[in-house]
């Protein structure tokens, strides 16, 4: 076959493309409160997928641009009809003077505050996006999807999960500034980030708003006024709620269900947290941080609690305030006091008794109430159940999951063989996945330094035209993501020119002698006057014409160049030309010996730049042979 010195390959560049998000190297804490939404009262129906805006036809959301265009009037009603991905909003908002990208904008501000309501129908937002602590055309306080809900608003029936939410102060993962409004049957799981302060993986400022049935599982840090479900609980009511996730801050009133529980209305009932806190300064505890003048009832707290000065299993510190009928687990806190509330042992907080036998339990003096009416309760809510299955045997709320929701993968079923694209002809690859959970997937690509410029990242398909530099073979990462857990592929591409005709001389470089003696000689009728000869033998010499890294990917008609000369009765009658293309080996016998100068039709074969392909002649002959020039001629794209 062909000599590997004559067939070696270029080298390819392997630089890699990969957009990555911002990284802040510093934090300007300086409080400029820049409202940049911008409301309308009239909103055209495209910018929703229907509805008219009233409570009983609220505007319709089914992807994040139109989640967005409720900035468009902060007045109206709003449902969502099926599950978002906004993993798009990492890339969205480009910070041209520091770099990255702040994400999704805050739906309402402290001048324009939401009124409306959403209802996300028990729809899951997954991978919101926002980045705001840098004050440079952009808000870095009340930070969340909503930034400030105004009285009458309210979001329900909402989850959010893989969120990323970072600001300076009254970041929410729901709401940043819950003024008077209400968020109900709603639950995040992601972390929630302030700088500062007055930071909930729900609710950042719950100021006379009100919070139940809703929960957390996601990651809550800050320096101050830090809680698991609500941040700073203002003259606020928290009921029938739960956080589960580990809350960290760096100075004071920092509470595993909320930093704080201020103010004569602020109530906080029927709730527990479950995560561990760490405090700083002053105030930190498995549930409230900071109790002032509130009330607390009906709720405990079993996670590990950690901090400097005024630390509690339940609560940091207790001003005027009423703490009653609530416990916490003094072994797995590490804490034997607390500011309110009444200590149990592990095995006392999984027993009923504790929460419904007032004359058996300590710190009961009212029964919670249980499914099933145990010991001295009578009430017929069913509020509260309690099951060595469920929640690690603790109680848990019967209105609430007790074990944050499972999640499949997605799985790319495309199979990854290798692709053929053409220099200026557009093309078009679908990549397909599936998901168990029929979770919203999103499809992301990266690349070596070639132009693929799209993919859509809702349904995976790739589209672009190669231009003439970006010939060659490339590998292409492709994604999928559920906006938890992600899957990929590599796939390769062959990227060729489709180059209509190639003509090989026997004074090119891509001809060579294989094996044997071939001699040159200066014909006049020879292409470019000149031609290689071997007298008849068996076989073992040969000469090759070497095309595969001159032609494209396609059909190619293949011809010899024949021409008069002096010793036409010396030449072979059978010259056997081996032509060496994609689908094998065929061999095509030339009569050398008849007059005519001109190109000898072969065949039709196909190419596709595979190693080697080209054209071989052999001195297996009944006379001498002649080497002169191969042609070959684009007739169409491989089958």
């Amino acid at each position: 076959m062909f000599k590997p010195d004559i067939w070696s390959e270029e080298n390819r560049m392997d630089t890699k493309q990969v957009c990555r998000k911002r990284t802040v190297c510093g934090v300007f804490l300086i409080l400029v409160f820049a409202g940049l939404v911008v409301t309308a009262t009239n909103v055209r129906a495209d910018e929703f997928a229907g509805g008219s805006g009233t409570d009983y036809d609220p505007y319709q959301i089914s992807n994040v641009i139109q989640l967005q265009n409720m900035n468009l009037n902060l007045n109206a009603d709003y449902i969502i009809i099926n599950d978002i991905n906004a993993n798009e909003t990492s890339f969205w908002n480009y910070d041209s003077i520091y770099g990255g990208y702040y994400g999704f904008e805050p739906v309402g501000n402290d001048s324009t505050r939401f009124t409306g309501t959403l209802d996300g129908d028990d729809h899951t937002i997954t991978s919101l996006y926002i980045d705001r602590i840098i004050p440079v055309n952009s808000s870095i306080t009340n930070i969340s999807l909503f930034g400030v809900i105004g009285p009458g608003g309210g979001v329900s029936n909402l989850s959010l999960t893989n969120s990323d939410i970072t600001g300076v102060w009254n970041v929410g993962g729901i709401v940043g500034w819950n003024d008077g409004g209400t968020v109900s049957n709603s639950n995040l799981d992601g972390a929630v980030t302030a700088i500062v302060g007055s930071v909930g993986g729900l609710v950042g400022y719950n100021d006379h708003g009100t919070v139940n049935d809703s929960y957390t599982t996601g990651i809550v840090s800050g320096a101050s006024i830090v809680g698991g479900l609500v941040g700073y609980n203002f003259e606020s009511t928290v009921s029938n709620s739960n956080a589960d996730g580990d809350v960290s801050g760096t100075h004071s009133e920092v509470g595993g269900l909320s930093g704080n529980n201020w103010g004569n209305l602020a109530t906080i009932s029927n709730s527990y947290a479950t995560g561990s806190v760490s405090g700083g300064t002053d105030g930190a505890a498995g549930l409230v941080g900071w109790n002032y003048r509130g009330t607390i009832t009906n709720s405990y707290s079993t996670g590990a609690v950690t901090g400097n000065d005024f630390v509690g299993g339940l609560v940091g510190v207790n001003d005027q305030g009423s703490v009653t009928n609530s416990f916490w687990d003094t072994q797995t806190s590490g804490q034997s006091t607390s500011y309110g509330g009444t200590g149990k042992t592990t095995d006392e907080m999984k027993n009923v008794r504790t929460f419904t036998d007032t004359n058996w339990s300590a710190g009961l003096s009212t029964p919670w109430d249980f499914v099933g009416d145990p010991y001295d309760d009578t009430a017929p809510q069913d509020i509260w159940d309690i099951s060595s299955e469920v929640n690690d045997g603790y109680p848990h709320l019967t209105h609430l999951p007790w074990w944050p929701p499972t999640n499949e993968p997605p799985v790319l079923d495309s199979i990854p063989e290798p692709q053929l694209a053409y220099v200026g002809i557009p093309y078009y690859y679908d990549v397909n996945a599936t998901d168990p959970d029929n979770d919203i997937l999103y499809y992301e690509m990266e690349y070596e330094q070639i132009p693929l410029p799209y993919i859509n990242h809702d349904t995976g398909e790739i589209g672009f035209t190669p231009p003439p530099f970006a010939e060659g073979t490339w590998e292409l990462k492709i994604s999928v993501t559920d906006g938890e857990f992600t899957d990929y592929q590599i796939v390769t591409f062959i990227i060729t020119d489709l180059t209509s005709e190639v003509i090989v001389d026997d004074t090119d470089p891509e001809f060579g002698i294989l094996s044997g003696d071939f001699n040159s000689i200066d014909l006049p009728n020879a292409y470019n006057g000149n031609t290689h000869y071997d007298d008849p033998g068996d076989g073992s010499e040969s000469c090759g014409w070497r095309v595969d890294t001159l032609v494209g990917v396609g059909m190619y008609n293949v011809s010899v160049y024949k021409f008069d000369h002096d010793y036409m009765h010396l030449m072979a009658t059978n010259a056997p030309f081996e032509i060496h293309h994609r689908d094998g080996i065929d061999i095509v016998s030339v009569d050398q010996s008849t007059g005519g100068t001109g190109w000898v039709h072969l065949g039709a074969y196909n190419f596709d730049n595979s190693f080697p392909q080209g054209i071989r002649l052999t001195d297996d002959a009944d006379g001498y042979i002649a080497a002169d020039a191969v042609r070959l001629e684009l007739i169409g794209l491989l089958p």
